[in-house]
């Protein structure tokens, strides 16, 4: 969430109603020009107000889809910030006319009237935070442990952040400290049908000379249609600078590619890593993958297989996963089929509807691999997700602890998909919170 022109619009706002407060109830030559002047003037920061609710109204509305635009639920506290100008301001008119003119007095009213509506909207919803915060600590402490924080060791510990959600750093931005951080792009894993197939490497450029580094791989998301491993590198970043080697990869697409090839690349892709674990300085003994969407269910997939699928067991050796982290994926394709929100893409990812080719949705299927042997899961999921129900993370949560596997749900309560596209707003910071955590707890 990057200072944009839109941020910088609500800033201008909030300073224009400090210096229309102030100049309206202060300047006396302007109060006197403008009570002589028309009253009607009053209805500009009514109006302004009226755009500040808009503000607000467009936010929740699209709340529950992928809409990367200026106004989400995730910026909420920037457009209070638009709202708190717009109260202001109308407070200054309704000082102006206090001993005068009833409609004067009226205008001034009903926009702080609409300016504290849109005020009292906004901080409904920040005040499901600290909610959201209690419930992902509980969620944690059931799977690892009421005192997992304190398995961490200290010197990762002191890395972390130390609160899950700061309104400093959702006006700030998150420190990723990127300058800490070495990118090499567009390393050759895998060549396949003439296709190059890469990877990019985020390292630490400090730390104890020939340590070996946790490593975390990510895989984007898309649908298996598009996407890049370029995509959203902040997490990247922000581990790698806090002694983390972070793969970012991409995979074979559809339409020419559709399952299993994406899911071998992945594997190939682990392969790999493992092959040439001394030349990147990684501890494969401490690997974990983190996927997004379509990335996620191969993460997991990949994560619970028993052996590689198709083509990728002539890749070489996987090495053990320590943890796996799925942010809104998906568990059982069929499902997901009948639920709608997935009929675009499964049919041609997976050749067909689960009628035509029920292998193919058995075998995409995260769900069809649990067993009593698989690494630690994290879930993450916000509840207004329309594309990839949340249901989706609940139906794998009870066949993971029926096998005995530990498994953690961070249960957001207003994001839709891709809510980590605003890095810095309300869920992304608990998500980052708490993937820290984990990775940092399974990988020790």
């Amino acid at each position: 969430m990057l200072i944009t022109i839109v941020h910088v619009l609500m800033i201008l706002m909030f300073l224009l109603g400090l210096l229309g407060l102030a100049v309206l109830t202060l300047v006396k030559p302007l109060r006197k020009w403008l009570k002589a002047s028309s009253v009607w003037v009053g209805l500009v920061p009514l109006v302004l107000a009226l755009m500040g609710l808009g503000l607000i109204s467009a936010a929740y509305v699209t709340a529950s889809d992928f809409i990367v635009t200026p106004i989400n639920i995730e910026e909420l506290f920037w457009i209070a910030l638009f709202c708190s100008g717009t109260l202001l301001l109308n407070l200054g008119w309704l000082t102006l006319w206090q001993s005068h003119r009833v409609l004067g007095r009226s205008l001034g009213l009903v926009g702080m009237g609409i300016s504290l509506v849109g005020l009292g909207l906004a901080v409904l919803q920040g005040g499901q935070v600290p909610r959201a915060i209690e419930q992902a600590e509980a969620e944690m402490q059931a799977a690892f442990g009421p005192n997992y924080a304190k398995k961490i060791p200290t010197e990762l510990a002191n890395t972390q952040r130390t609160s899950a959600f700061s309104l400093v750093d959702y006006f700030k931005g998150v420190a990723l400290d990127s300058d800490k951080v070495k990118l090499t792009a567009d390393i050759v894993y895998r060549t396949v049908d003439n296709q190059k197939l890469t990877l990019d490497i985020y390292e630490p450029t400090l730390g104890k000379a020939g340590a070996l580094r946790p490593t975390l791989v990510v895989v984007h998301g898309g649908g298996w249609q598009i996407g890049d491993k370029s995509e959203l590198p902040a997490l990247n970043y922000y581990l790698a600078a806090r002694g983390w080697t972070v793969f970012s990869l991409n995979y074979r697409l559809l339409p020419q590619y559709p399952f299993p090839y994406a899911t071998e690349d992945v594997q190939c892709a682990l392969a790999y890593i493992n092959q040439n674990s001394k030349n990147y300085g990684v501890d494969t003994g401490r690997m974990t993958i983190l996927g997004r969407s379509a990335g996620a269910t191969m993460a997991l997939t990949t994560a619970y297989m028993p052996s590689p699928i198709g083509s990728a067991a002539t890749c070489g050796v996987m090495p053990a996963l320590r943890g796996v982290v799925s942010y809104y994926g998906e568990t059982n394709m069929a499902t997901w089929y009948d639920h709608g929100g997935g009929n675009s893409l499964t049919i041609p990812y997976l050749g067909g509807t689960p009628s035509q080719q029920p292998e193919n949705y058995r075998l995409a299927s995260p769900l069809t691999y649990v067993n009593r042997t698989l690494p630690p899961t994290l879930l993450i999921h916000g509840d207004k997700d329309s594309i990839v129900n949340i249901e989706q993370s609940l139906i794998l949560i009870p066949r993971l602890k029926e096998n005995g596997n530990q498994v953690a749900l961070i249960r957001i309560a207003w994001p839709g998909h891709g809510f980590d596209t605003w890095r810095n707003g309300f869920s992304n910071q608990i998500a980052l919170y708490y993937t820290e955590r984990f990775l940092n707890l399974v990988t020790n």
